[in-house]
């Protein structure tokens, strides 16, 4: 069984408190600081363009990216597959009576049997794509290529740390 499908993660997210630690999202945790949350609704803006109306897929729970695009009104769909850690994050979100808010529990490796194909405008991901093995990269960006729109946009963050120098980009 590989570890990181659902029946891999199935024990690990009971084990360690991931979800009261990041719902608190302040310093300390991984969670996008005000000037990479600039940065992410600067290529938001661009990738709505001048559409009124737009989707947008969430790797995960995050709530500042989901909060991001719903303040934009776009249909924003969160995936994650721990409903503890999405609903946790859900609570702690701005915008989470907002209608266009919606999550739903899945692997990212199996998105592309349960998301249409060619539906999203945007997808967001905060350190997702850190969360699956290196080897998997190309079949996860093949999903993704499948879910975004002609001309969509996916807007991705790593974080990187250099212990020497004490910096996080």
């Amino acid at each position: 069984m590989e570890k990181f499908t659902r029946e891999g993660l199935k024990g690990t997210w009971g084990k360690i408190d991931l979800v009261e630690s990041r719902s608190k999202r302040g310093p300390g945790t991984s969670a996008p600081v005000k000037e990479e949350l600039e940065i992410y609704e600067k290529f938001f803006k661009i990738a709505m363009g001048n559409k009124t109306k737009t989707r947008t897929l969430v790797l995960g729970g995050t709530p500042e990216l989901r909060d991001l695009a719903l303040k934009y009104n776009s249909e924003t769909i969160a995936v994650d597959i721990s409903p503890k850690l999405l609903l946790s994050l859900t609570n702690v979100m701005e915008h989470k009576t907002n209608d266009n808010n919606k999550f739903m529990v899945g692997d990212w490796l199996d998105m592309g049997g349960f998301l249409e194909h060619n539906s999203f405008d945007i997808i967001l991901s905060d350190l997702s794509i850190n969360n699956v093995p290196f080897e998997r990269w190309d079949y996860l960006l093949s999903i993704l290529t499948k879910l975004l729109k002609d001309e969509g946009y996916f807007i991705n963050r790593h974080l990187l740390y250099n212990p020497s120098k004490k910096l996080r980009t």
